[in-house]
């Protein structure tokens, strides 16, 4: 989701980019002869590194683009070098080097700031929003994006409007701000329509589908992701292939399980097609969770640890997450208690790496955020208390709270606050890697050695409490 939406605001991006900034007249000298040459030759190496791009190439892309660079650096052209920055940071953010996607983008901000270019800041600033939203620092994200589309409204540039409010939508969608997203997704598709983007109405009702189906609105949703999917097929087939699955998860949610599968297979098959490895891992994830809903155990197992070895290998936090989630419900479905605990800590303790990025939003954001997968919470809380693991219930359901835990923790560093993590049992430690690569016919024996190890522990160890709140003031209760 997240990459085919900004693979498409890159291709816009540099499209505009390249309208409002053309290339200047030639110069008549000789030597300005020789460098207007090297421009030449430069914009035709960015050019070839833009179709890489789009093709989902993106290591080829880079190598384009670096040579392009080069040139625009040997002859001073500040202009080309700025958007061919810009143009690396996309590509690094594709590929899970968001250290180098932040730094290329900055870079690009710096020098539109600089020679006074507000298209290329407000190019820029969703650069470096679109990779915060990547790495689940969202606060950061809306920050620039905001920044992005008042820049765009004050030199009315409204096809730049309409790209950054698709990214605010997309990103309120992740926090579970499911009206905002749709009320930014019906603004842009508003000047889509006004400027005959005919793509860009195709991605924005995939989009409204999407919001719609988190709202539990499954008819209206498949009405949109069919419109978009109409749209897209005509175009492209990678986003044809977001549209297959988008409409996967509405009939996975309405029950559908079997019209589900041959939807998510379809956006399989075209993710692999085109090297879109977050695609391809969301897909591999929603496979599992709809085999798992079949039955087929199996083959959800198998489908679930493939989506988390590119999550891994792509750092995206907010997919590996849901993908133990839904291995914890497997086990959970299969009544392995130990096993399916293991794995909703796996997920939580994924999610707490994201949530101590949040902190700068409203506390009406971060509360939707927290509902979002406040359901992983209770359900492990619940787990936890039927096996008498009362300290560490208590714990995720400490986790859970918002305002009320920053009033009884106030006189608590942050800093021991934000880097606590629910903690594993030393059983539970001591054969992870066994569980991350578990088979079917490992299933009983692995939740009977897990259950008497854990049985076996002192009371004290298992009901131990956290150091933070073993460090609370005196006087101080919990609530």
């Amino acid at each position: 989701m997240v990459s085919r939406f900004y693979s498409l605001a890159f291709i816009f991006a540099v499209c505009l980019l390249n309208i409002v900034l053309p290339p200047d007249l030639p110069f008549v000298t000789s030597q300005a002869q020789v460098i207007q040459n090297r421009k030449i030759e430069a914009e035709k190496l960015r050019t070839q590194g833009n179709q890489l791009y789009t093709a989902h190439q993106y290591l080829k892309a880079l190598e384009y683009f670096e040579q392009a660079l080069q040139i625009y650096r040997e002859i001073q052209d500040v202009k080309g070098e700025g958007i061919t920055l810009g143009s690396m940071g996309f590509a690094y953010s594709h590929i899970g080097e968001h250290q180098k996607a932040l730094d290329y983008a900055q870079k690009s901000l710096s020098i539109a700031r600089q020679i006074g270019n507000p298209y290329g800041e407000q190019y820029g600033l969703n650069n470096l929003g679109s990779t915060y939203v990547r790495i689940g620092q969202y606060y950061k994200a809306i920050n620039h994006f905001q920044e992005a589309l008042a820049i765009a409204k004050k030199i009315n540039n409204i096809h730049g409007q309409s790209m950054t409010l698709t990214y605010l939508g997309h990103t309120y969608t992740l926090l579970g701000q499911y009206q905002k997203a749709i009320d930014n997704y019906q603004q842009s598709l508003d000047i889509a329509k006004q400027i005959r983007n005919y793509l860009g109405q195709g991605t924005l009702f995939g989009d409204l589908g999407r919001a719609y189906t988190r709202l539990g609105q499954y008819e209206k949703a498949i009405e949109y992701h069919q419109q978009a999917l109409e749209i897209s097929q005509k175009f492209s087939a990678s986003y044809a292939g977001v549209e297959f699955h988008n409409l996967g998860n509405s009939y996975h949610r309405l029950g559908q399980y079997q019209k589900a599968l041959e939807y998510f297979q379809q956006s399989l098959s075209i993710a692999k097609q085109f090297a879109d490895r977050q695609g391809e891992g969301s897909a591999l994830n929603n496979l599992g969770d709809t085999y798992a809903s079949l039955g087929q155990t199996q083959k959800a197992i198998e489908y679930l640890q493939a989506s988390l070895v590119i999550s891994n290998q792509i750092d995206d936090r907010e997919a590996a997450s849901d993908s133990f989630n839904n291995l914890g419900n497997l086990f959970a479905k299969l009544n392995k208690v130990e096993l399916a605990i293991f794995f909703y800590k796996k997920s939580v303790n994924t999610r707490e790496s994201l949530r101590k990025d949040i902190s700068g939003l409203t506390k009406e954001e971060q509360k939707s955020y927290v509902e979002t997968f406040s359901g992983t919470y209770r359900t492990l809380a619940d787990l936890l208390l039927k096996q008498e693991r009362v300290m560490e219930a208590l714990q995720i359901l400490d986790l859970l709270k918002v305002q009320e835990i920053d009033d009884y923790l106030k006189n608590i560093k942050g800093s021991d606050r934000i880097l606590q993590r629910v903690r594993f049992l030393q059983p539970e430690q001591a054969i992870s890697s066994q569980l991350l690569t578990i088979s079917l016919e490992q299933i009983p024996e692995l939740n009977r050695q897990l259950s008497n190890q854990i049985q076996q522990l002192p009371k004290s160890e298992i009901n131990k409490a956290p150091d933070y709140l073993q460090n609370l003031p005196k006087g101080s209760a919990l609530l």
